[in-house]
C-alpha cells in the first residue's frame, strides 16, 4: 500500500521496513531536511528530548501545523523518529 508524504505529498513506495513498522509518514528527501540533534535535557525535574534543530525547514513545517491548521502533521511531532 502507497502513501504519499505528510509533507511535499510525494507517493512513499513501501518497502521491507514498512511491513513491521506504520511510521513511513515523511519521504526521504524531506526527512533529510531535518537536521538530528537528539540531546536530552531536565527543566523542573521534566525530562525531554530535542530530536531536531531549528533550521528554516523545522520552521516552515512548524509554521503549516499551528499557523495554518495542517493538522495531519502533528504525527510528525508526536510520533516521528527515524
Amino acid at each position: 500500500m502507497n502513501n504519499n508524504c505528510l509533507i511535499c505529498n510525494a507517493v512513499i513506495e513501501d518497502s521491507f521496513n514498512s511491513l513491521f513498522c506504520d511510521k513511513n509518514k515523511v519521504c526521504n528527501n524531506c526527512l533529510n531536511k531535518f537536521k538530528k540533534r537528539n540531546s536530552k535535557f531536565v527543566i523542573d525535574g521534566v525530562k525531554g528530548v530535542i530530536l531536531y534543530y531549528y533550521n528554516d525547514h523545522f520552521k516552515d513545517i512548524l509554521y503549516r501545523y499551528k499557523g495554518c491548521c495542517d493538522y495531519p502533521l502533528k504525527d510528525i511531532f508526536l510520533e516521528y523518529n527515524r
